[in-house]
C-alpha cells in the first residue's frame, strides 16, 4: 500500500476545502444585461417596423402596394 505525503514542511500548506454554499457566495452574481438588450432590440425592431409601414390613406384613398 503506498504511504502517504507528508503534509506541512515541504510545499506549503494546503487550505481546507471550501462549503459549497461558501463557493457559491462568494462569488458575484452576473448581471443579464444580455436579456435586457434583447427586449430592447426587439422594441426598436417593432418600432422602426411600425414606422417604415406605408399602409397609411392619402387624401381618403386606401393605398395598396402593388
Amino acid at each position: 500500500m503506498p504511504k502517504r505525503k507528508a503534509q506541512g514542511t515541504e510545499g506549503g500548506e494546503k487550505e481546507e476545502p471550501q462549503r459549497r454554499s461558501a463557493r457559491l457566495s462568494a462569488k458575484e452574481k452576473a448581471v443579464n444585461d444580455k436579456k435586457e438588450d434583447k427586449k430592447t432590440k426587439k422594441a426598436k425592431e417593432n418600432a422602426e417596423a411600425e414606422a417604415n409601414e406605408e399602409n397609411h390613406s392619402e387624401n381618403g384613398d386606401a393605398k395598396t402596394n402593388e
